[in-house]
């Protein structure tokens, strides 16, 4: 749905405000897990069914982390480019207790990709050597394309991309907020989204 390309095949008639639809629905469905005490651990663009009618179904549930009276069932797995900046270093999740707060990085992904026609947030133009190389190192040093300071953290957003602008204000706060330092220990809950 988030590529306009493939929007285009599968979902024709769709405007803007469905994928709004879709944005709110996915963080309703990381709001009820969440309030159940899981968390989804693995998130990426491929653990999301979503209907005609924008209505989402997670699936892929064999790797969320469970909670079960004392028993922690952990998430194993992840994608990179989905995975937080503070977990980017992590060579196994086999020990790893995921958090709300990881969710919430794959959450604001899984929200920008819809808004802005499929792009990544962190991937952008390099302003210097050795940036731009790969997009798990960028999420880690929060390169951000489309923040505020962009030229400081040495990425730019990419030509003929969606201007960050276009949303409103307060969705643009709350990307800069999931993608940028400070967010590493405050990210948009479901329930802000």
């Amino acid at each position: 749905l988030y590529s306009p390309a493939q929007r285009r095949e599968s979902f024709a008639q769709v405007r803007f405000d469905f994928l709004v639809f879709v944005a709110r629905n996915i963080a309703a469905a990381f709001a009820t897990l969440h309030e159940h005490g899981h968390v989804l651990g693995d998130v990426n663009q491929g653990n999301v069914l979503v209907g005609a009618d924008s209505r989402v179904i997670l699936i892929d549930c064999d790797s969320f982390q469970i909670q079960v009276g004392d028993a922690l069932h952990r998430c194993e797995v992840g994608v990179a480019h989905f995975t937080p900046p503070e977990l980017q270093r992590v060579a196994s999740f086999e020990d790893i207790t995921r958090t709300p707060n990881h969710d919430a990085f794959g959450l604001a992904l899984l929200i920008f990709h819809l808004l802005m026609g499929g792009r990544h947030p962190y991937s952008g133009v390099p302003l210097a050597d050795h940036i731009g190389e790969s997009l798990e190192a960028d999420i880690r040093d929060f390169r951000y394309a489309y923040a505020k300071d962009a030229a400081q953290r040495l990425i730019a957003p990419p030509p003929k991309s969606v201007p960050i602008d276009s949303l409103p204000p307060a969705i643009v706060a709350l990307f800069e907020q999931a993608f940028t330092e400070p967010g590493v220990d405050a990210r948009p809950t479901p329930q802000q989204w």
